[in-house]
């Protein structure tokens, strides 16, 4: 077998590299080979045959080769563009053979290069919503914490305020109870071997204060205890407070309360105040109730004539609570006539407007006594339905006949503010009745 070196007879080794050319050995014997390693020379197998004899004109020579291709990878080839703008773009290869001549196909790859992501359309408005949101969170973290510390705030000076309001309480009432406590005692010392009746007086006295004394602390820690901040809480503790002041009282004391009442809550310092108003509307009515006289003299236009006190959950205007008899005694109050009539001059059974209702029955219903289309008139509804004028704290019995002749009670109404209603459930057979409203006393 003949070295790569050597050369097949007629042949032999040209071009800048003569190395390059290279005889391949193979089982079925030689090739010429051109083993290229560097790119920027070339090498070539030369060979000059002579003519075979008895050629001549007219004669054609056939000169034919077969050409094995081995392409060896060199070195790797890399282009680097630094920079390049984004977009679409085509990288092209063409190959060159020999003197630099393009040979072979062109490899053409298409390269897309997206822009960065501050460049895209999407970027700056996503920026802008999210600095708007960063401003809006910052803001709205620094509002909390604003109104966090002012919760607090809020919260320490309501409870430097409780804590005013108890000290102030202390000193006012419970001070001055605990001061008349030891005057008494230091009176009934002084007076229990001189005069034992006296004494025995003062010593009666300090029991009443210490009675005092009691209620007051357990009023006092009723205001401070905050699981009283309720709504049925204040309802039971005004309960116990009328029923206190009015125990020795000949004043009768009506409690008109809901036996179970939501426990919606309630400031302490609202239940306070109330607390404080209902006790001392309270005590003013039993400082009033009884005879009231200064220097001979009437000095109150009640004095004598409160004889009973009613505490309503319901809310009333101010015509709509029955004075036992005004100033001249016509059981109508003062204001209201003065307010319709512009007088005292009306009487409950007088019928200013004509309209069929005395006056009594007006003042109590709510009713405007000058207006003849203000009137207590029944009307009838589909479905049997009567309604009537109404008020609250105020009754009324329904009655039915079916001759005009003879009536009988079938219903007890209780009044509702505005209009009050009534369907008879087991009407007569027939199908004809008449209905009766009459206003109870």
């Amino acid at each position: 077998m003949p070295s790569p070196a050597d050369s097949p007879p007629g042949w032999s080794r040209q071009g800048a590299d003569p190395a390059i050319a290279y005889l391949v050995n193979r089982d079925g014997g030689s090739a010429l080979g051109l083993v290229d390693g560097d790119q920027e020379k070339h090498g070539e197998w030369t060979a000059t045959q002579n003519w075979p004899s008895g050629s001549g004109s007219g004669r054609t020579m056939v000169l034919s080769w077969n050409e094995a291709y081995n392409v060896i990878g060199g070195a790797l080839n890399r282009a680097t563009y630094i920079n390049v703008p984004a977009g679409e773009y085509h990288f092209r290869v063409i190959g060159l053979a020999g003197e630099n001549q393009p040979g072979g196909e062109i490899l053409s790859l298409p390269i897309q290069i997206a822009p960065p992501f501050w460049q895209r359309l999407w970027f700056w408005p996503v920026v802008a919503a999210g600095s708007v949101g960063l401003v809006a969170a910052a803001a709205f973290r620094l509002r909390r914490r604003s109104r966090q510390r002012l919760e607090r705030l809020r919260f320490q000076n309501a409870l430097e305020q409780d804590r005013s309001r108890i000290a102030r309480d202390m000193h006012d009432d419970l001070g001055t109870r605990v001061t008349v406590l030891n005057m008494t005692a230091a009176l009934a010392r002084r007076d229990i071997t001189a005069d034992p009746a006296k004494a025995a007086r003062h010593l009666d006295k300090m029991t009443e204060s210490a009675r005092e004394l009691v209620i007051a602390m357990d009023h006092l820690v009723w205001a401070v205890n905050p699981a009283h901040d309720t709504l049925d809480h204040l309802a039971s503790h005004l309960t116990r407070l009328a029923e206190e002041m009015f125990r020795d009282s000949p004043v009768r004391c009506r409690l008109d309360i809901p036996p179970i009442l939501p426990a919606h809550p309630l400031g302490s310092e609202f239940r306070h105040h109330i607390a404080l108003a209902v006790k001392e509307s309270l005590h003013n009515v039993l400082q009033h109730a009884g005879p009231c006289r200064t220097n001979g003299g009437s000095t109150d236009a009640f004095a004598d004539m409160i004889d009973e006190v009613r505490i309503s959950s319901i809310a009333r205007s101010a015509f709509q609570f029955l004075f036992i008899g005004g100033t001249d005694g016509d059981s109508l109050a003062d204001e209201w006539e003065l307010q319709d009539f512009g007088n005292l001059d009306q009487t409950p059974t007088g019928d200013f407007d004509k309209d069929g209702t005395d006056n009594l029955t007006e003042y109590r219903l709510g009713l405007i006594p000058n207006d003849g289309s203000s009137r207590f008139q029944a009307t009838r509804g589909s479905n049997g339905l009567i309604q009537w004028p109404s008020a609250t704290g105020v009754t009324f019995l329904v009655r039915r006949s079916t001759n005009l002749s003879s009536w009988s009670p079938i219903a007890t109404v209780p009044g509702t503010a505005g209009t009050a209603s009534f369907t008879d459930s087991s009407p007569p057979a027939g199908g004809k009745a008449f209905y009766q409203i009459q206003l109870q006393d």
